[in-house]
């Protein structure tokens, strides 16, 4: 017994995975990025959503009058 590993019988066919450091955390900066990805995306389509409806509530505003 004094020859064996501690718990017993070295073993064969086992496998043991690992996770890498940079997957530990996968939400690291998450919020951080996502406000400046909003901000980004909210100005790159702004010009495009804005006219259709400042001009869609003018129609609505002279119409109700």
């Amino acid at each position: 017994m004094a020859d064996s590993a501690p718990g017993g019988q070295k073993q064969s066919g086992i496998i043991t995975y690992g996770i890498a450091p940079n997957r530990l955390n996968p939400l690291a900066g998450a919020a951080h990025n996502a406000v400046f990805n909003v901000r980004r995306r909210f100005a790159s389509q702004f010009w495009y959503v804005a006219p259709p409806m400042v001009a869609g509530w003018y129609v609505m505003y002279w119409a109700d009058e």
